[in-house]
């Protein structure tokens, strides 16, 4: 098993009409505070037929059709508002589990066209009937969608943004790990594929920039103390940093992992120059997803030593979107469910800000 080298690289894209403005509805630059969404937004379809949709979303059959996609847009909007209401949204939203860029653009111009918008980024996966996307009203310096092929299985793409916060470049990589659907010891192989490459690129940027400010976002599917919920019984893509963990499961040969930390001072690098990030769920006692019964917290920000050193752009603040609409009486996620139209998805939004030393003059 290995990561792949990266590919389809987009060209830095220098984008005027995106720049943000501080006198514009809802731009960052006109706020001390820069607030992320991560969302897995739960099978998110057009109402054309491409052959690769569920079951459940064909409109051929009857079962799909452009007002149940229009009403969809519309909850996916108010949850995108409540994210982050004083602004009408995040000001960067990531959205897994979205079919196509047009979704992205129907949304970013019709039910978010009060909120600032200025681009939506997503690059489709041959194959694959979901993707990850990214509305931002920050501008876009460059954008590159990593292939994963872990044992000749080609999986979705990470996506790898950098944007302007500001004057500081914020690189966001946004993820969607393989699920446990067929065991989670036998799927660990995807994880650990899709972990590495991610850990390779941030590696990469650090040993450039050791102050880099990174941010790795998305539905890991699993959660960053999975090492230790598992005993110790079979390394996983989120492995802990710490004394005899960190070396030994970055150096040897043929690991593949991402280092994580409960601390914020213990982000930084590992000894061979591995990425060690910081992940927030240790300040919360939140959750985002719910698996018979158990909360489960896979959906994640990880976040990089220069988004801790309180110079640029820094940590503020972290926890999920846990609104009553979006649960059920039980206070379980309401899964959208698309025969009634009724339900918003089966994981909860997680919000992180980050605060800035300067805003616009």
């Amino acid at each position: 098993m290995r990561p792949s080298r990266p590919f389809l690289p987009l060209a830095a894209l220098a984008l005027a009409a995106c720049m943000a403005s501080c006198s514009s509805v809802g731009q960052a630059a006109a706020s001390l505070r820069i607030t992320v969404m991560s969302y897995n937004v739960d099978n998110l379809f057009d109402a054309e037929d491409s052959g690769l949709e569920y079951p459940e979303f064909s409109v051929s059959e009857g079962k799909w059709d452009e007002a149940r996609y229009r009403s969809r847009l519309e909850r996916l909007a108010e949850v995108v508002r409540a994210a982050a209401p004083d602004t009408k949204g995040p000001d960067v939203a990531c959205l897994v589990e979205v079919e196509n860029r047009r979704v992205l653009e129907e949304l970013r111009r019709g039910q978010l066209a009060s909120s600032g918008y200025a681009r939506s980024v997503l690059v489709p996966a041959p194959g694959q009937a979901v993707n990850c996307g990214i509305l931002t009203r920050l501008p876009l310096l460059g954008l590159k969608a990593h292939g994963i092929d872990s044992r000749g299985n080609q999986g979705r793409y990470v996506l790898e943004a950098s944007l302007d916060a500001g004057g500081r470049r914020l690189t966001v990589f946004l993820c969607h790990w393989k699920s446990k659907l067929g065991g989670a010891e036998a799927t660990e192989p995807e994880r650990a594929c899709a972990a590495a490459l991610v850990a390779r690129r941030a590696a990469e940027i650090l040993a450039a920039d050791p102050a880099a400010e990174v941010l790795v976002c998305g539905d890991f599917n699993e959660e960053p103390s999975e090492f230790a919920k598992i005993g110790g019984a079979y390394p996983t893509a989120l492995m802990p940093a710490g004394p005899g963990l960190a070396g030994g499961a970055a150096a040897a040969p043929g690991a593949a992992c991402l280092l994580v930390t409960d601390s914020p001072a213990g982000a930084g690098r590992a000894e061979d120059g591995s990425p060690i990030l910081y992940s927030p769920w240790s300040i919360s006692d939140g959750w985002s997803y719910m698996l018979e019964g158990r909360r489960e917290r896979i959906d994640g920000f990880l976040l990089s030593a220069g988004l801790l050193d309180g110079e640029g752009l820094s940590f503020e603040s972290f926890g999920p979107l846990d609104g009553d609409f979006l649960l059920d009486s039980s206070g379980v996620p309401l899964p959208y469910n698309a025969r009634t139209g009724a339900g918003y998805s089966d994981h909860l939004p997680i919000v992180l800000t980050l605060s800035r030393a300067s805003a616009c003059p």
